[in-house]
């Protein structure tokens, strides 16, 4: 490659192949810095990880706040809309996460404040800094928190994994890695166990208004079960108990709770069926809560077995 010269206005020049390219090299260099990305590779990583977030949600938004991921400002109906959508930084609807409910839905990090209407970038992937408020100094996972829409909050599991936080209590600044959750698959069956402010509830995981938690079967009785709080707490087996007792004219009638055992176990007067086991951290908070898979508890109350003899069939 010869010296590169500068040429005045109207001169003729033909530059050569390696002073051409290494214009090109120098002019894509520049951009790269002014942009941020370190090549094309970087672009690529940037792009996967940036979003333009366009607020509908009627209120402004703040700068680190969670935004739930709506639908995108560009539909992909067939291959020429597909390729629009990647000519430029993908923009999708967002809005704040007030229910529990979408805690589990895909959301991003807005990286600059939102006006409502107006669009701004979000992050969703990668790490980040954000106001985290901690539930309990051992949780490893944060969601959205519904009750402040600017922040996010400790959890037992979740999407984003707490890298760091400058606290073990209230609220406090944290590093968060989006999409490194712990991976596991919610549980949205019967008898699911979640934690309230009150405490351990027992609800159903498929849908949160249903005031059934699940059906149990009782000596191949089916029935409903409402959901309720757990009436204790500490740290053991989250049981499904079933108190047995005479109803008067000769046959047994039962009511159904929700309590937490050292090991699960039957009596005469109450049988119990293991829903889940939770643990404890030194403050006496519950910190993980392991939720077991189960269609419908079965519950059997036996007794000595009859002969022919004694009228048995």
């Amino acid at each position: 490659m010869g010296d590169l010269k500068k040429v005045s206005s109207g001169q003729k020049f033909k530059p050569q192949s390696g002073d051409w390219n290494a214009f090109v090299d120098a002019a894509r260099y520049v951009r790269n810095q002014q942009t941020g990305f370190a090549g094309e590779t970087g672009y690529r990583q940037q792009r996967s990880s940036i979003i333009r977030a366009y607020n509908t949600s009627g209120e402004d938004m703040t700068l680190f706040a969670p935004a739930i991921i709506g639908d995108p400002v560009v539909e992909i109906e067939d291959e020429e809309s597909a390729l629009d959508f990647l000519d430029g930084i993908p923009m999708f609807e967002i809005a704040p996460i007030t229910q529990e409910e979408e805690q589990s839905k895909p959301f991003c990090i807005l990286l600059e404040p939102v006006d409502d209407d107006e669009t701004g970038k979000a992050m969703i992937a990668g790490l980040i800094p954000v106001k985290l408020y901690v539930d309990n100094s051992e949780h490893q996972y944060a969601v959205p928190d519904t009750e402040d829409t600017s922040r996010l909050k400790s959890a037992e599991s979740g999407s984003c994994r707490i890298i760091w936080k400058a606290d073990d209590f209230d609220e406090c600044w944290a590093l968060v890695l989006l999409g490194g959750g712990s991976g596991a698959v919610e549980y949205n069956g019967p008898f699911k166990i979640v934690k309230s402010e009150i405490g351990l509830e027992i609800v159903s995981g498929m849908n949160a208004e249903d005031t059934t938690a699940g059906y149990a079967m009782l000596n191949g009785e089916i029935f409903p079960v409402a959901s309720d709080f757990v009436q204790n707490s500490g740290e053991g087996y989250v049981c499904l108990q079933s108190d047995i007792s005479d109803d008067g004219d000769g046959g047994l009638s039962h009511e159904e709770s929700f309590v937490i055992t050292g090991e699960p176990s039957n009596t005469e007067s109450a049988l119990q069926y293991p829903l889940g086991y939770v643990t404890t951290g030194d403050d006496g908070e519950i910190s993980q809560i392991i939720q077991f898979s189960h269609a419908m508890p079965q519950l059997w109350i036996t007794d000595e077995c009859q002969t022919a003899e004694d009228g048995a069939l």
